[in-house]
């Protein structure tokens, strides 16, 4: 399967919005704090501020289905407990420590929202994990490398030729849906290290993989994309 990707829209705020996302933060700033709730070391009642950046906000609202309508000046972090995984004044869940490790948070609306987890520190720093709510079905969990993160974030604030991997795991989505009605979809992760993704020469080659889950067991498809000039 190869498809044209035309990457690119105009510059913005985008560029300050993803260095929150992928490393400029103090180590603090990059931690949950008040951790400790209810006994619990990882449950903590302010989620990091690389959370509550409105960069997060933008990519999650623009990503999942049931927030696309929603102002990215709402989604915010939302209590724990209406998951069912902590108490209640519980506003992110950490793993590891905070020069390695992992948070957890339901960024979202009231009734909906996206499991988001980002990874702080070791050699997978600045990835980032977009689960939405209620979408598994149509919509694939979407993985994206530092890097990727911030081609993302420059794309939905309007830079040229840059690639939006969401776009790209929703039009792989919507193809393969309608090949298998009857899947659903695990994570979307792409290749990229073999492009420079500030600026995407044309002609360039990336591949991608969606986990497909069917009748008969998991499985994958694999997509090449090819970089197109701006149409």
């Amino acid at each position: 399967m190869k498809r044209k990707i035309a990457a690119g829209l105009a510059l913005a705020v985008a560029a300050l919005a993803a260095a929150g996302l992928t490393g400029s933060f103090s180590a603090d700033p990059r931690w949950p704090t008040g951790c400790g709730v209810d006994g619990h070391p990882g449950w903590c009642t302010d989620a990091s501020q690389a959370m509550t950046d409105p960069a997060m906000a933008e990519l999650v609202g623009s990503y999942c289905p049931r927030l696309a309508g929603a102002d990215p000046g709402e989604l915010e972090p939302q209590p724990l407990s209406r998951i069912s995984i902590a108490g209640r004044s519980s506003l992110a869940r950490t793993s590891g420590q905070p020069d390695w490790g992992t948070e957890d948070a339901l960024i979202g609306v009231r009734g909906a929202g996206a499991w988001v987890t980002r990874t702080v520190g070791g050699p997978d720093d600045g990835r980032l994990q977009v689960r939405c709510q209620g979408s598994r079905e149509r919509i694939p969990g979407l993985v994206l490398e530092a890097s990727q993160v911030e081609s993302t974030l420059a794309a939905i604030g309007g830079e040229d030729r840059v690639i939006d991997f969401g776009q790209v795991a929703r039009r792989t989505a919507a193809s393969l849906w309608t090949q298998r009605p009857s899947a659903s979809f695990g994570d979307f992760t792409c290749d990229t290290s073999k492009i420079d993704l500030r600026r995407p020469r044309t002609a360039s080659t990336f591949t991608c993989l969606t986990e497909i889950y069917a009748a008969e067991g998991k499985g994958g498809h694999f997509s090449t994309y090819t970089v197109s000039a701006f149409m």
